[in-house]
């Protein structure tokens, strides 16, 4: 607020010059074996251009900018690094600018999270891949299928999965190549209906059959499709024809990576829908993204706790570009 008087006027007027930005001033203390190389991916992320998120335990999540940054190397404890830096709300800009094609940029945010898929080190072993990888081959097909599809997509994305079957073998030696295929069917799933309430929505049922056990099921050949039945006695056999694969290190980390390479690339489609989707009013994108946030939020904080951090960066850059696009 700005006062103001008057000569020889016995009233004045304040004006309301609009709200005070907040800021914050955080002092870090850098600790561990690892304490230069925390420093400098602390620096790399305040030395990004443009606002960021800060999480805060006080604060909140918060949308800010970031200002003046200092720190101070000392050999306390066997190495410390002292960091000091300014935060200000990031606010709106009020004033005439470019307007953003947010909907390209939730695509742009979308390719950047299947880069950082395909860049991971996952595979490095072959346990179970190649059961997962039919498994959910078998599974996209039936969902599609039941769907309102428009005939001519749908003849060529089948085609596409029937060539990568005949090849997965020979793919999945190349993981990297393996899981941009994976994405790339997945995301295409949405083109092959004719409402996009159902893209949607199958994302949705392929996301959830593949949050469970389905992965671990399929790499050890335990699926109910995999029991065999004595003609002899009408009675189901407790053991698959073919043994049951012991579950091996490798295996494990496997069906892990695989569960969130699925979980994931149903995120990622889901986003890429929401901004190409035409809804029926404003407030159905709104929530519809706002679930999306979400769920995007709470996977990239998985991503992080598992050390992943490229994936996380790019999980909250898609996370972001969602909710600027559906406002």
């Amino acid at each position: 607020a700005i006062p103001h008087a008057y000569p020889k006027k016995e009233v004045g007027w304040t004006e309301d010059h609009g709200a005070v930005l907040t800021q914050q001033q955080i002092n870090a203390i850098l600790l561990g074996s690892d304490y230069i190389d925390q420093m400098n991916r602390l620096l790399a992320a305040l030395n990004t251009a443009g606002p960021g998120e800060l999480v805060h335990p006080w604060f909140g999540v918060q949308k800010v900018q970031v200002g003046r940054v200092t720190h101070r190397l000392s050999t306390e404890e066997g190495g410390i690094v002292y960091i000091s830096f300014e935060v200000y709300e990031a606010g709106e800009q009020l004033f005439p600018s470019g307007t953003e094609d947010t909907s390209a940029t939730t695509l742009s945010a979308a390719d950047k999270v299947k880069e950082a898929l395909a860049s991971g080190d996952y595979f490095a072993a072959l346990d179970g891949v190649g059961s997962m990888v039919d498994t959910l081959l078998e599974d996209m097909e039936g969902f599609v299928t039941s769907l309102p599809t428009l005939p001519d997509a749908l003849s060529e994305w089948m085609d596409r999965l029937n060539r990568f079957k005949d090849l997965a073998g020979i793919v999945a030696a190349a993981p990297g190549e393996m899981i941009r295929d994976i994405t790339g069917l997945i995301s295409d799933m949405k083109d092959l209906v004719s409402e996009p309430p159902f893209a949607l929505r199958v994302y949705d049922q392929l996301r959830d059959k593949w949050e469970g056990d389905r992965a671990a099921q399929s790499a050890t050949k335990s699926l109910v499709d995999n029991i065999s039945v004595n003609t002899d006695t009408g009675f189901a056999s407790s053991v698959t024809p073919a043994s049951t694969p012991e579950t091996t290190a490798a295996m494990e980390t496997n069906i892990e990576d695989f569960r969130r390479l699925v979980i994931i690339s149903t995120l990622v489609a889901q986003a890429e829908a929401v901004a190409t989707a035409t809804f029926e009013t404003g407030q159905d994108a709104q929530n519809t993204g706002d679930q999306l946030a979400e769920r995007l939020g709470e996977t990239a904080a998985e991503a992080v706790e598992s050390g992943l951090r490229e994936l996380w960066r790019s999980l909250r850059e898609l996370r972001f570009a969602v909710v600027n696009d559906v406002r």
